[in-house]
């Protein structure tokens, strides 16, 4: 069975997955579907090693770049508003260092936003497992673009005591918040990219977390069990 990496990389972004839970979630519950851009492209916000990359990519797309409040001083922390990546919606929370070189970031993507778009009556809705495979198949897709590359059932439903099959059934168990899904992929520069679901205030979301290996990824990442291993093009068992 292969190691189940939210643990392991909770600790190296604490801070960023405070903040996104706490404003993350909330903040597409009272999104007006008005302000979407879902129509431009903007993949370069997940490639992008630099602030002045990002705020390059954010000034030509209408997008804003905004800062925590714990983060006034040093700017180590911030993320763009309103972004969209292959019609995605997404918030990205970005981590820089003193020289403006990304280290990392998490991305965060609500299924089923539309339950959230009105303030008033932001309720999680019901949801079959169906619906939600569905859902996370069009961030399968992105990521298959982006690295050109088939996932199929190269990814992992845990539940706490075993693995669950890549259907429905394993999908409902993630929509009630009994089972947790993940796919990492190792990149071509022994980056990581980490997508899970998680779970707050009865909402069902995914994060995308990149850890790049240039900034602050640990050495022991480079045998790090993972689904898909673009830097040797074989699936870690």
């Amino acid at each position: 069975m292969k190691k189940i990496i939210l643990a392991t990389v909770s600790a190296i972004i604490a801070i960023i997955l405070v903040f996104g839970i706490i404003t993350g979630v909330n903040y597409f519950r009272i999104r007006n579907n008005d302000n979407e851009t879902s129509g431009i492209k903007q993949g370069e916000l997940l490639w992008a090693t630099t602030y002045d990359e990002i705020k390059k990519i954010a000034e030509e797309n209408s997008l804003k770049i905004l800062q925590t409040d714990e983060n006034a001083e040093n700017n180590e922390f911030f993320f763009v508003d309103g972004a969209s990546v292959g019609d995605i919606p997404m918030q990205i929370y970005y981590r820089q260092d003193e020289n403006g070189t990304i280290q990392e970031f998490s991305c965060y993507i609500v299924p089923f936003r539309e339950d959230y778009v009105d303030e008033e009556t932001a309720v999680a809705k019901e949801h079959s497992g169906a619906e939600l495979k569905a859902e996370t198949e069009k961030i399968f897709k992105l990521l298959e673009t982006m690295f050109e590359v088939e996932i199929g059932n190269r990814y992992d439903i845990f539940s706490e005591t075993e693995k669950l099959t890549n259907d429905e059934t394993g999908y409902k168990e993630v929509l009630e918040n009994k089972a947790t899904l993940t796919l990492a992929i190792r990149d071509w520069d022994k980056g990581l990219w980490n997508l899970s679901s998680m779970s707050a205030d009865g909402v069902v979301y995914y994060e995308l977390l990149h850890l790049y290996h240039s900034g602050n990824l640990p050495a022991d990442f480079d045998d790090y069990a993972v689904n898909v291993d673009l830097l040797t093009g074989t699936e870690v068992e």
